[in-house]
């Protein structure tokens, strides 16, 4: 081979290496599998007849309206407050629920025993609090919201009985709220800066720092997944575009075509889901997501044809089953025992999950 041709040959092949590796779908250098964890070519679906919102390691499952699946059993969770709301599952088996939409009062459910979490001293007639999420140990992050002015992120520790107003750290207007809590207790949300504009927040080890993303979520092992407003430089409109970021790098993984995207949890191994509007004119159509960081997948793209539309996906486990309406198991590779097994097999998704913004 000649120099030239050996020359032109070499360029081919940086080229087509540098294409599979060095650029995402919004044009932003990809830096290889940051989260560790792959996302499967298919998902098997699982119907359990009921909305489900969150999955624990164990396969334990919990829905919007309260009902609770454990090893085949169907749970339905009654509050003396009604109606009951689905929050957040632990690997504890731990439910976080609330009963009542006015003035909600939070619950947790755990081995048939249903436990109100005691919110003094946000509890009064001035004060709701809105319970967000909650982590192994039984911590759970509320917002605590004032006469409709004020809105406060809240940690209450079960276990020892205690709260803390994590607002004393946030900047701004004293507008904020949680998002997640990971198991080491770091807390990830949103605020009002000075100015009325919305910023998201990471409290990690207490320290309280600033995220370019609106509503951002996070994991123990550094990653930061959320959304952020992004100019097209064609129409001249902002769309949102979902970012992941890990270590101080981040990848653009664009969105669906709509205007807004959400990310809704993030595993250990860094598998993100959410969902994402599709339409750019008509709000509420949305597709749910799941993305390990490279690429924002459909999920719609990886379930069998004629399972109806997913439209959200808001929890996911350490073994990337996910908790979308229906339960999507990853079958490529095969599923083996190491998946908790979900009862139910063979059913299509028939209903949309509901999700509260």
């Amino acid at each position: 081979m000649g120099k030239q041709r050996f020359k032109i040959f070499m360029a081919v092949v940086v080229a087509l290496l540098c294409g599979a590796a060095g650029q995402g779908e919004a044009g932003t250098p990809v830096f290889g599998n940051i989260s560790g964890l792959t996302v499967p070519a298919s998902y098997k679906v699982t119907n359990l007849d009921f909305s489900a919102i969150a999955i624990n390691d164990a396969g334990q499952v919990l829905s919007s309206d309260c009902r609770f699946y454990d090893k085949g059993n169907v749970i339905s969770i009654y509050t003396p407050v009604q109606p009951c709301i689905g929050v957040g599952l632990n690997n504890a088996g731990q439910a976080l629920v609330f009963g009542g939409y006015q003035s909600p009062v939070t619950y947790i459910y755990s081995n048939g025993n249903l436990t109100q979490l005691n919110t003094a001293p946000w509890y009064s007639p001035s004060w709701i609090v809105r319970p967000e999420g909650i982590n192994d140990s039984g911590k759970v992050i509320a917002t605590a919201e004032y006469s409709g002015w004020l809105s406060y992120s809240v940690l209450f520790d079960t276990v020892n009985a205690t709260s803390t107003n994590l607002s004393a750290m946030i900047p701004g207007v004293g507008y904020n709220g949680p998002r997640t809590i990971t198991n080491k207790g770091d807390v990830s949300g949103w605020y009002w800066d000075a100015n009325y504009s919305s910023k998201g927040y990471v409290i990690r080890s207490n320290i309280f720092s600033q995220v370019p993303y609106f509503y951002p979520v996070i994991n123990d092992n550094g990653v930061t997944v959320g959304n952020r407003s992004v100019l097209d430089s064609v129409t001249g409109t902002r769309y949102e575009h979902m970012f992941y970021s890990k270590n101080g790098m981040e990848v653009d993984l664009g969105n669906f075509g709509g205007s807004y995207i959400r990310a809704e949890a993030v595993n250990e191994a860094g598998l993100a889901v959410g969902y994402g509007a599709y339409n750019p004119t008509i709000n509420g159509l949305n597709y749910g997501f799941v993305t390990d960081g490279r690429k924002l997948y459909n999920l719609n793209d990886l379930v069998p044809a004629g399972t109806p539309t997913i439209s959200t996906a808001s929890g996911i486990n350490a073994y990337g089953q996910i908790a979308a309406g229906v339960i999507l198991t990853p079958i490529t590779p095969p599923v083996t025992s190491a998946y908790p097994d979900i009862a139910a097999e063979g059913k299509s998704a028939g209903f949309r999950l509901r999700f509260r913004s």
